[in-house]
């Protein structure tokens, strides 16, 4: 650890952001029922957007991976990315089984 740092603050400050977060996201969830925004073009609005997002980071993700290995080579900050990729890659894959599996 470095010096000055103090873990105390650290872990309080993660714990207060996760709650506030989880109440935001909750009012937000609550709202949007009551305005009947999840109906179907919703739903295929949110497909579509989280479709992009995911190409778009698998993307980055590449360029960043690529970036890091060439300047730096295989380092440990290589192998974050390179690691993060393949969750990316496995989470993806997983779900598209799930979704294949129901028909």
């Amino acid at each position: 650890m470095r010096e000055g740092f103090d873990v105390i603050p650290f872990v309080i400050g993660g714990v207060i952001g996760v709650v506030l977060s989880l109440i935001t996201v909750y009012f937000i969830k609550r709202k949007g029922e009551r305005e009947k925004r999840y109906d179907e073009r919703y739903i295929v609005m949110q497909y579509q957007s989280r479709s992009l997002a995911w190409g778009v980071t698998a993307l980055t993700l590449v360029v960043v991976f690529a970036v890091l290995y060439i300047v730096e080579g295989f380092s440990l900050a290589t192998f974050l990315v390179l690691a993060t990729y393949i969750i990316h890659l496995a989470v993806q894959w997983l779900y598209y089984q799930k979704l294949k599996s129901r028909g």
